[in-house]
């Protein structure tokens, strides 16, 4: 057996295909649901009608059995969601926005609080995301703040204190499109050559448990696909990557010519030593470039994403358990 694996949402459409993948590379996979996956080696489901308290000990006390062992978990990876429109004048604003918060951030918090008890040091967690919520939704107002507040836990859970194991690593993948069933169903007439496929996500993951290429912990990686060819960019506590891969490549290797921020000016001494005895810096150094050109290079975290879409412009992805 190569590990275990936990795959929240294990019934989805982005859920099965994840639970698939790591059974056919010989994982021990749990599925947590609705309902039971027939792929999945444990099958933890819960009751839609319960509370979060109420699924959260449904959830802990299944693991506890199925780990009485004492193994642990390598990866929580949770995939639970859904998708609703709406705005503040909208009927059902009320109602779907307790749906979204449910669908995501529920099932969030509860992967982190079993993360937190049955993740092996140096593990991972991955949280759904959205590339819509970086910005404001308002057409989707619910989804988008269900979606955000996923994004602050991912960046929680990578704070010293968190709870979490020793070495592991929270991360969110924010998609635009999936390229579900569903989505190709009610979509019909868009342009797939810019939804992600699943198999990519699955394989990506796939990478980040066996830390090949993993992003650091607290990241918000954005999935952006065009013309059959997806692209992440992380967002790793305000520090941006630019990863574009056909495949799964490590981030160490799509950029190896782009020095971090923390390396762009190694000797350069900070300005308490620079001049304690000295007269002022106008006299000492007239002749010294600003710091702003110090790294012609490096781009600036405003220039980083010039060509992302406008939420109004994305058809935000569907994870859907049924």
């Amino acid at each position: 057996m190569s590990g275990k694996i936990v795959v929240y949402g294990g019934r989805g459409a982005l859920g099965s295909v994840m639970v698939k993948h790591f059974k056919e590379l010989n994982y021990w996979v749990g599925s947590i649901d609705l309902v039971s996956s027939e792929d999945a080696s444990l099958n933890i489901t819960v009751d839609k009608n319960a509370d979060c308290a109420a699924q959260s000990a449904t959830v802990l006390k299944q693991l506890a059995e199925a780990l009485a062992d004492g193994s642990k978990i390598d990866a929580f990876i949770n995939v639970a969601g859904g998708w609703a429109g709406g705005n503040a004048a909208s009927d059902g604003f009320i109602s779907s926005s307790m749906l979204m918060w449910q669908q995501s951030v529920w099932s969030s918090i509860i992967t982190a609080q079993a993360a937190a008890k049955f993740l092996k040091p140096g593990g991972l967690v991955v949280l759904p995301g959205a590339h819509p919520a970086l910005e404001g939704t308002a057409g989707m107002m619910g989804y988008g703040m269900a979606k955000a507040a996923v994004h602050q836990l991912t960046k929680s859970l990578a704070g010293s204190g968190s709870g979490m194991p020793e070495g592991a690593a929270a991360v969110a993948i924010l998609p635009i499109t999936l390229d579900t069933p569903m989505n190709r169903k009610w979509m019909s007439k868009a342009d797939f050559s810019k939804w992600t496929p699943l198999d990519f996500v699955a394989k990506t993951v796939e990478g980040w448990v066996k830390n090949e290429g993993r992003p650091a912990s607290g990241s918000l990686v954005q999935l952006i696909t065009q013309d059959n060819v997806t692209q992440l960019k992380i967002d790793a506590l305000h520090s941006h990557l630019y990863i574009t891969t056909s495949d799964r490549p490590t981030p160490a290797l799509t950029t190896p010519n782009r020095p971090t921020p923390a390396l762009t000016a190694p000797d350069r001494p900070t300005p308490a030593l620079t001049t304690p005895d000295r007269p002022t810096p106008a006299l000492t150094a007239p002749n010294r470039r600003k710091p702003a050109l110090t790294t012609p290079d490096g781009p600036t975290p405003a220039l980083t994403a010039p060509d992302r879409p406008t939420p109004a412009l994305t058809a935000p992805e569907t994870y859907i358990s049924p």
